[in-house]
């Protein structure tokens, strides 16, 4: 049997299980990961075990922080406090490692200069928190993957050697004994920002990312497989009206698939030895924006999004191999719903959190 969960946050919120045919399957109650009045945002996911991690950024102390939870079997612990730094903690990131450690990343500003910072949580214990991209220029929008030799890969911008005023996407990896230096993956003088990152079955390591170096926001791809990166980045999106908010996941039949939004709408593709034909999941005039892609262990690619009309609501759909699923809101609520992230636990329950 495998379930769907909801989370929500500000309160942040979350949702329960669901069978393996998602054709039947059914959103569960909703349940608040956070309480009271602090500003919560930018909430993810990730599980371990039978537990769900949840973190997200607050200004609870009237200082940006992360903060996180778990949930085992239901019960929810008392909120962490990941960091504790005098400046703005941001942007946090969630992964976990095949050690079943649980890697935190976030981007934070010391000393004036914004670096993306990691630490690590296993049962009792919390590692000291370290820098890890040690770029003199600033480092911003951290995302992070976990390879098959259980080396964190970490993916972010930063201003890049080719202009002061551009942007070029960095990567590095922890070995579990130290980061290695950081690889420009982009080195061209358009701005190239706002990267995730996966890896495939193959043990590929994927980098999606935005760039204007075509002269219109387009969404680029490329990949490592263990000796070195493509010589030609894949283009994956060029729309007429700009395509913004790249987002990457890897589904069960190892097909990567992307997602960003273009014209107000949100659009996927897949690469499987090729790149597949451009779905359009959203249609119509409203905002669709915030999008989020997930590969479940039944091979279904699920995308939720925030679209906006009076309210802003979190809408979704899968596509299960051969075709999408109608029109499903997995939250809607008095007041506004957005920043919705997904993820499975060790059942294959699905399970979705979002800023409410």
């Amino acid at each position: 049997m495998r379930f769907f969960t909801f989370i929500a946050i500000t309160s942040l919120l979350v949702l329960f299980p669901f069978p393996s045919d998602a054709s039947n399957a059914r959103w569960s109650d909703t349940l608040s990961v956070t309480v009271g009045s602090d500003l919560c945002r930018d909430p993810v996911l990730a599980t371990t075990g039978d537990t769900t991690w949840v973190a997200w950024e607050t200004d609870r102390n009237r200082n940006w922080d992360i903060y996180a939870r778990s949930f085992t079997q239901g019960v929810g612990s008392a909120p962490i406090q990941m960091t504790e730094s005098d400046s703005s903690d941001l942007t946090p990131v969630l992964v976990r490692d095949r050690t079943g450690l649980i890697w935190f990343v976030w981007e934070s500003k010391h000393s004036g200069l914004w670096k993306i910072y990691t630490r690590a949580f296993g049962g009792e214990t919390m590692t000291e928190p370290q820098a890890s991209p040690l770029n003199t220029v600033g480092s911003l929008s951290p995302d992070a993957a976990v390879d098959r030799s259980n080396r964190l890969w970490v993916v972010w911008q930063s201003p890049g050697s080719m202009a002061l005023d551009s942007a070029d996407v960095y990567a590095k990896y922890y070995d579990g004994v130290e980061w290695t230096d950081p690889l420009n993956i982009t080195q061209h003088p358009a701005n190239d920002g706002f990267p995730k990152v996966a890896v495939d079955s193959s043990g590929h390591v994927w980098v999606v990312w935005q760039s204007d170096r075509a002269g219109n926001e387009d969404i680029y791809a490329t990949y490592y497989d263990g000796e070195a990166w493509l010589d030609t980045p894949l283009h994956i999106a060029s729309g007429p009206s700009g395509d913004f908010s790249p987002r990457i996941s890897v589904d069960s039949r190892g097909r990567v698939w992307f997602a960003w939004m273009s014209n107000f709408n949100i659009f996927t593709r897949f690469y499987d030895v090729a790149l597949s034909a451009v779905f359009q999941v959203t249609v119509g005039y409203y905002v669709h924006q915030n999008p989020c892609i997930f590969g479940d262990a039944s091979s279904n690619l699920w995308v939720v999004w925030t679209k906006e009309e009076d309210d802003e609501n979190i809408q979704g759909r899968y596509y299960d191999g051969s075709s999408w699923s109608t029109l499903d809101t997995t939250a809607a609520y008095v007041g506004d719903d957005r920043a919705p992230a997904l993820a499975t636990d060790w059942m294959d329950n699905l399970w979705q959190v979002w800023e409410h």
